[in-house]
């Protein structure tokens, strides 16, 4: 059994906790701990069966029973609590974004660089079209993937990295009864992503890929645009 621990117990913090409790086979979470930590949030993690909750993160890194940690907190605190995870030797799964500036995405790159011997995965997630069309509808949808394909292009540069793409999952992004809004996805998507990583599917190995995802993207935008509203079907 894989005992977890997650860091942040706010929206997506209890979107994970309960994935993981109620459908991933032999992991259990064993603590979560939040800065925020009230009578309601003890109760929840009770109701799932987690006994552990603490106000100190430090509690769950300095458990050696704790092999694997969520990052789950505030943006700011991403790459602080990534690499302090990973210094204390657990396996890290980090919410996105990995930080809120350049400079400390590149702080995390460090990290990779001094453990080559670590497996890292990235991947990039399925963000609803209709997100994608209001990244387009307010200028900003190029510069997104522009963004997307930089950083895929430095990950793909280290032999202990891998990068997954789920955002030209056509099955997922276009069908809206899987989101809580254009930008989050219920628990079921989160199952997706992580069977598809275990079958190795989805994975960028070349900026190519990359670059193909991305026209299909645009293409799928451009066919909203066209159509003024929601097409009864999209052509891929």
């Amino acid at each position: 059994m894989i005992n977890v621990g997650i860091i942040g117990v706010g929206r997506i913090g209890r979107v994970h906790g309960e994935s993981i409790s109620k459908y991933v086979k032999n992991a259990q979470v064993k603590a979560v701990a939040d800065p925020f930590l009230n009578e309601k949030s003890i109760e929840w993690a009770n109701s799932l069966g987690i006994k552990e909750t603490y106000k100190d993160y430090k509690k769950i890194l300095e458990d050696p029973e704790i092999s694997a940690v969520l990052i789950c907190a505030s943006t700011d605190q991403h790459s602080k609590l990534s690499m302090e995870a990973l210094k204390a030797g657990k396996h890290v799964f980090c919410e996105k974004p990995l930080a809120e500036t350049v400079e400390k995405c590149k702080e995390a790159e460090k990290i990779i660089e001094a453990h080559p011997d670590t497996e890292f995965l990235f991947f990039f997630p399925p963000y609803s079209l209709a997100r994608w069309y209001e990244f387009y509808a307010g200028g900003t949808l190029h510069y997104h993937l522009n963004q997307k394909e930089a950083l895929t292009g430095i990950l793909l540069g280290y032999d202990n990295v891998q990068v997954y793409d789920f955002q030209a999952r056509t099955d997922i992004i276009t069908n809206l009864d899987l989101y809580i809004d254009a930008g989050h996805y219920g628990p079921e998507i989160n199952d997706a992503m992580i069977e598809a990583i275990s079958r190795g599917e989805c994975r960028v190995t070349d900026a190519a890929q990359a670059q193909k995802n991305d026209d299909l993207l645009c293409a799928l935008v451009d066919q909203l645009v066209l159509a003024g509203g929601w097409p009864e079907s999209f052509v891929y």
